[in-house]
């Protein structure tokens, strides 16, 4: 595999330069959780008291926050809907210093073993759309 030319801390570094900021400014927590469903990220940074990056470039579409949850300290983000933007963000992220990555989505069913309400943890996924596989 070639080596990249331009990777996602260089994207980070470049807009930090653009802004006068520094690695410090970004406060970016080890932990993220992603979700795609503005009501659910509004309902997290009240319960966290979250506050929005100012930083981040994607800021008008997609927010990033960081609060805090009992003990820990974490970042939510508002994902595009496409795994191509929302993949795009989460390697940005990780070369911010993400360590973990929680995604919280929402699912139809058609099983009465997982009626309206079930917490269902996926353990593996089928996808053809056709750019998944790459990432």
């Amino acid at each position: 595999m070639e080596t990249p030319r331009f990777t996602p801390l260089d994207m980070v570094r470049h807009t930090l330069r653009q802004r006068g900021l520094g690695a410090i400014d970004l406060n970016v927590a080890p932990i993220l959780v992603v979700c795609w469903f503005q009501e659910i990220i509004d309902f997290m940074v009240n319960r966290t008291r979250a506050e929005k990056s100012e930083w981040w470039p994607y800021q008008r579409r997609c927010p990033l926050y960081t609060g805090d949850l009992e003990d820990n300290t974490v970042s939510l983000l508002l994902a595009p809907v496409g795994a191509a933007g929302t993949v795009l963000m989460l390697e940005e992220l990780i070369a911010c210093g993400v360590q973990n990555c929680l995604g919280l989505g929402m699912a139809g069913s058609l099983s009465p073993d997982a009626p309206l309400g079930s917490l269902l943890v996926p353990l593996s996924c089928h996808s053809d759309e056709g750019t998944s596989p790459h990432y």
